[in-house]
C-alpha cells in the first residue's frame, strides 16, 4: 500500500500510479437534498452576526454555471471526457491542472465526474487515521474549494462518501457515526464554522455553545447524536488556524493529452 501511514495525500499529482482495484458501486443516497437545508440554517445565523452576506472565503453562489479557474494563461481550458475514458483516463488528462482538479469535476452534476472525483479521493489520499476535521484540512490542501454552492455541495457529498467508506473499511467505525448523511452534514456545518469565523469582515464570531446548538437541533441528519464532547473538540480546531492552502504552479499539458 504506497498510502501514508500518517493521512495525506498518495503521491504526487500527475505521476501517480493509479491502482486497478475497481470502485464498488455507491448506493443511492439523500445526500444532495440537504446541502440547501444546513446552507440555509448557518446562512441565517451568520447573515443575522455578519456586516456582510457574502463570505470572503467564497461559499457565495456564482451568477452562472460557468467554470471560473484561476489557471496560469498558457494553460487551455480543462478537457471534456471521452466516451472510453476509464476513470484512470480522465484523471491523468487534469493531472496538469493541480488542485483545481475539485471545481472541473463538480463542474457539472454528471455521473462519470463523480465517479472520478470518489475514486481520487479513494485512492489517493489516505483519511485512514484522520479525525473529520483533520481529514478536510488535507481535502483543502490539495484541492481548490470551488465556488459555487452547488460544486461546493458535490465536493463534500463525495469527501463524506468516502470518509465514512474509508472509516468503516479500516478501523471498524462505523458505529461511531450514523451514517453517510450525518459526516455530510457535519462536514458542511465544519466549512460554515470556519467561513464564519475567518471572514475579516464578520465581527461577531460564532460562539461554541451556539455551535453546538445548532449541531445538536439537527434531526433529520442525526446531529444531535453527535456528543458534545467531539463537537466541542471541531470547534476547537477549526477555529484555530485558517484552512491553509498549497502553492500549486499547474502545468500545460502535454501535446498528447486532447482537450476536446
Amino acid at each position: 500500500d504506497s498510502r501514508s501511514s500518517n493521512g495525506g495525500i498518495n503521491g504526487a499529482i500527475g505521476s501517480i500510479p493509479f491502482p486497478s482495484a475497481p470502485v464498488q458501486p455507491q448506493p443511492p443516497t439523500s445526500l444532495s437534498r440537504r446541502g440547501s437545508s444546513i446552507a440555509n440554517a448557518f446562512n441565517s445565523f451568520v447573515n443575522l452576526r455578519s456586516f456582510s452576506t457574502t463570505s470572503s472565503k467564497g461559499l457565495a453562489t456564482a451568477n452562472n454555471s460557468k467554470l471560473e479557474l484561476s489557471l496560469t494563461p498558457d494553460l487551455p481550458p480543462p478537457p471534456v471526457p471521452h466516451e472510453d475514458d476509464s476513470r484512470e483516463d480522465y484523471l491523468i488528462k487534469l493531472s496538469p491542472y493541480g488542485n483545481e482538479i475539485g471545481p472541473i469535476l463538480t463542474e457539472t452534476d454528471d455521473l462519470f465526474r463523480r465517479e472520478c472525483l470518489h475514486y481520487f479521493l479513494l485512492h489517493h489520499f489516505d483519511f485512514t487515521d484522520c479525525p473529520l476535521d483533520i481529514a478536510m484540512r488535507i481535502l483543502l490542501i490539495f484541492l481548490k474549494l470551488p465556488k459555487e454552492t452547488q460544486q461546493i455541495d458535490r465536493l463534500l457529498i463525495e469527501f463524506s462518501k468516502v470518509y465514512y467508506e474509508v472509516q468503516c473499511r479500516n478501523k471498524g467505525n462505523c458505529s461511531f457515526w450514523v451514517d453517510q448523511n450525518q459526516l455530510y452534514f457535519l462536514t458542511f456545518s465544519l466549512l460554515m464554522l470556519h467561513t464564519d469565523y475567518f471572514n475579516p469582515k464578520n465581527k461577531f464570531k460564532m460562539t461554541k455553545n451556539e455551535f453546538i446548538s445548532l449541531i445538536h437541533d439537527d434531526k433529520e441528519s442525526s446531529g444531535y447524536k453527535v456528543p458534545t464532547e467531539i463537537l466541542s473538540y471541531f470547534y476547537d480546531n477549526v477555529t484555530a488556524k485558517e484552512f491553509p492552502k498549497f502553492e500549486f504552479t499547474p502545468q500545460p499539458p502535454s501535446q498528447s493529452v486532447e482537450t476536446s
